[in-house]
């Protein structure tokens, strides 16, 4: 017998709501069960690791092709040392700037599967990750689930999962009661024990109501031993899509929330609910600006590493694609000479006006600089050969890192397990990885 669950997951990447179908096949044997979430695994495993359902391990469409999301990391002390988190395959490190990688995922909860690799577990999409600016073998990865807790079939192979060893091994630290979605992360530079996240305000499979009573933003000043909920304020189908924190100033945070109408699968952008929030004290008291026009709604949201003022939102739109640019951490906004999906600031660029910038909407097969904080664009160099078909959500590309340590080198990542990097600045691009290049 197959039976399918189906988990909505809110907005992701540049794409509106994707429904994510797992194809569940009940086992006749004294291991599983049958539970109203498909086959729950009941007996001992081999591999701790493995948590839930049992099923196949294959995607669903094109759309949800090993996706890499934003989880690429690069250390900011050495940009040879490069993780990232590959959906349904685990997460990966490599020490020699891509040549060689190594599968890090112990304690990363995953799903029983014949299909995957050495018989290794299947993993959720995780959308969010954070490295340490001081000690970058401090990492953080945040997982979208089904909008309710850990404890939730779908749930145990997800939520915010942190590593001090630089990927070897992972640990959950959130706590139950907490909506598991996790959208965006945010660490104080000053003090790591203090984590923000984003999450939504969705009901989850088995719920009647959302877990969420007070905002979007859940905190903790302990390392995730407990956590609080902060006022942000609700709103009806409406997400925190990222959030920042000033490095010059931890108390000082952004929150890009995007609101929709409609039903999964066909959602289309609705007036602003909650608009881009602003908090001067950690999240003490919150303001909210509905800069983006009514009908609009934010997909992506940048943020310059060394002046947060400077923002960058690409634009779900009835129109047609657009984004737009902020230099008052998105109190106003002006329209972008060009249309990114994805941008990354340079992080040696202090007045926060360096960019690269790549575009997938255009049908443009470039890497785009700007200068002036996106409000133009010209042609940097090519995207990588290995690219035929930009519009392939199979090919897309989902985050860019310039090095803290030299802006010359730059890394990207995206579905099929792709990452590739640069040596001049995004001129020419090697390819470092790839689904039939995972170890």
């Amino acid at each position: 017998m197959r039976n399918k669950l189906l988990i909505v997951l809110g907005v992701v990447g540049t794409l509106i709501v994707i429904g994510i179908v797992i194809a569940i096949t009940a086992k006749k044997d004294k291991s599983t069960t049958n539970s109203p979430t498909g086959t729950e695994a009941t007996g001992s495993s081999e591999n701790s690791d493995f948590v839930g359902m049992t099923g196949d391990c294959k995607p669903l469409d094109s759309n949800q092709w090993y996706r890499t999301d934003a989880t690429l990391t690069v250390s900011p002390t050495n940009d040879q040392i490069i993780g990232v988190f590959v959906e349904k395959r685990g997460f990966f490190r490599s020490i020699d700037g891509g040549q060689t990688w190594k599968y890090l995922s112990k304690g990363i909860k995953g799903f029983q599967s014949s299909d995957t690799p050495e018989g290794r577990p299947c993993y959720l999409e995780f959308r969010a990750a954070h490295i340490g600016d001081t000690n970058p073998e401090r990492l953080l990865l945040g997982a979208l689930g089904d909008f309710g807790t850990i404890t939730s079939a779908f749930n145990k192979a997800g939520g915010l999962l942190e590593s001090t060893d630089g990927g070897t091994t992972w640990n959950q630290i959130l706590t139950d009661g907490l909506n598991a979605y996790v959208h965006g992360i945010a660490v104080d530079p000053t003090n790591p024990d203090v984590i923000y996240y984003v999450t939504s305000n969705q009901k989850g499979m088995s719920q009647t109501e959302s877990l969420l009573k007070k905002g979007l933003v859940y905190k903790t000043t302990n390392g995730g031993k407990t956590w609080e909920e902060l006022p942000t304020g609700l709103a009806e189908n409406t997400a925190g899509q990222e959030i920042f924190i000033d490095p010059a100033n931890p108390s000082r945070l952004v929150v890009a929330t995007a609101t929709f109408s409609g039903v999964p699968g066909s959602r289309t952008a609705a007036e602003q609910a909650l608009g881009i929030l602003v908090t001067e004290d950690g999240g003490l008291t919150w303001q909210s600006f509905k800069s983006i026009p009514t009908g609009e709604a934010i997909l992506e949201s940048f943020a310059a590493p060394t002046k947060i003022e400077h923002m960058y939102f690409s634009i779900m739109s009835d129109a047609g694609s657009k984004s737009y640019y902020s230099k008052d951490m998105g109190k106003t906004v002006t329209k972008s000479g060009m249309a990114m999906d994805v941008v990354a600031y340079d992080p040696s660029d202090t007045t926060g006006n360096k960019m690269l910038g790549y575009s997938w909407q255009s049908g443009s097969k470039s890497i785009f600089e700007s200068t002036n904080a996106g409000a133009t664009w010209q042609v940097k160099g090519a995207i990588p050969t290995d690219i035929t078909n930009i519009q392939d959500p199979k090919q897309r590309i989902s985050k860019i890192v310039i090095s803290k340590t030299n802006s010359k080198t730059v890394y990207m990542s995206g579905a099929d397990a792709k990452v590739w990097g640069s040596t001049d600045g995004g001129l020419t691009w090697t390819s470092l990885l790839s689904l039939e290049k995972l170890p």
